[in-house]
């Protein structure tokens, strides 16, 4: 049965769920469409023919660090088209570097010069057509990568989601502006993909972050406000939980009461979302359980990586019905201690999310804790 199945079914049983699918599959999803278009296929594919001619050669390779400050192209151990984008964009930042390589007496001097392959290279690092595509494909996919960056981390990052969407499509539109050709594909396939089982959920998200809400930048988004209520009117469905909730809106959206304190004020942009509700949405408690809720939510399967023995312990293996009932709450257990863990591990370290700030040449997190 297929996750989506599941939901549905978990949803009809419990009509207060949300069924949110993960925002790391969804991001990588763009990508991969994206990477499929003619022009963006075409310069990931020799950006790749690029790196993997360098990396054949251990002298080449070499020369190629030493004039590249010891930097590497190739980036491993994620998905192969999020490799390749990555892999598009070191190449990038390395223009000069590999210009001037290709250029210099060392390697004309080399006997790797004169072969036709080494030919095929030079031509391409040489080629205006080809440093065109190549920083249009950074610059699109660049936004995007920040956000995988946010879900991948290990923040909570519910409240960022909507925010990373709407910061992309800006900038897919300002790149292209007065393009519509390139422009609309683009955002066809990430409005395509950003669809109602996610948009509804991150809006109220990014509704209940005060460090979105309060900035002087935010502007009204009525679609984000229309999320807030749909997702209010599904968490509370008692009447006396929506007439208090009806009465506490105000309090945040005025900033009145603890929510205007100098503390609340400046723990805007030094508190993660949910702390910041901890900590300051005691006058409203209706709201901040809502907020709570909603900001702790995990948006990405990344850090839920299972190691499927203990499982099969269970599962497999002939037990009688007591014995099934206690290994199957050892289990829950096990599988809670893990999760408990990971958020011990983030105890102080949570802070509100700056995409400007965003760095995406750090090295990924490689490894996952097993569940």
């Amino acid at each position: 049965m297929s996750n989506a199945c599941v939901g549905t079914l978990l949803l009809k049983k419990y009509p207060s769920l949300f069924w949110s699918p993960c925002a790391s599959y969804m991001v990588e999803k763009i990508l991969e469409d994206i990477s499929k278009l003619e022009w963006a296929n075409l310069v990931l594919e020799e950006s790749n023919t690029i790196a993997r001619y360098i990396y054949s050669h251990p002298w080449i390779s070499n020369m190629m660090r030493k004039f590249a400050g010891r930097s590497e192209l190739i980036r491993t151990k994620m998905a192969r088209f999020l490799t390749h984008f990555l892999t598009l964009r070191s190449i990038v930042l390395q223009e000069g570097n590999l210009k001037h390589m290709f250029s210099h007496a060392d390697w004309l001097s080399s006997t790797y010069s004169r072969r036709p392959e080494a030919q095929e290279i030079k031509s391409l690092l040489f080629s205006e057509r080809f440093w065109k595509s190549a920083h249009e494909a950074v610059r699109v996919s660049e936004p995007l990568l920040k956000i995988l960056r946010v879900v991948d981390g290990d923040m909570p990052a519910m409240g960022y989601i909507y925010e990373g969407i709407e910061r992309a499509k800006v900038a897919i539109k300002l790149l292209y502006k007065g393009c519509e050709e390139k422009c609309i594909p683009i955002l066809d396939i990430i409005d395509g993909r950003w669809s109602s089982p996610f948009h509804h959920l991150h809006a109220a998200a990014a509704f209940l972050n005060p460090s979105i809400f309060y900035s002087p930048d935010f502007k009204f988004d009525a679609n984000m406000r229309n999320s807030f209520h749909a997702a209010m009117w599904k968490m509370f469905p008692e009447e006396k939980d929506k007439i208090e909730l009806t009465k506490e809106q105000p309090l945040y959206l005025n900033a009145q009461g603890a929510l205007r304190s100098e503390f609340a004020i400046l723990g805007r942009r030094l508190n993660s979302p949910g702390d910041w509700w901890a900590a300051y949405g005691y006058e409203i408690p209706i709201l901040q359980r809502a907020a709570m809720r909603i900001l702790s939510q995990p948006c990405s399967s990344y850090w839920f990586k299972w190691n499927w023995e203990t499982f099969d312990n269970v599962i497999t293996k002939k037990h009688s019905r007591m014995e099934l009932e206690k290994l199957t709450d050892l289990l829950y257990v096990h599988c809670n201690l893990r999760l408990q863990a990971i958020g011990q591990n983030r105890a102080g370290k949570c802070k509100p999310v700056v995409y400007d700030e965003i760095d995406i040449c750090r090295d990924p997190i490689t490894e996952a804790p097993e569940l």
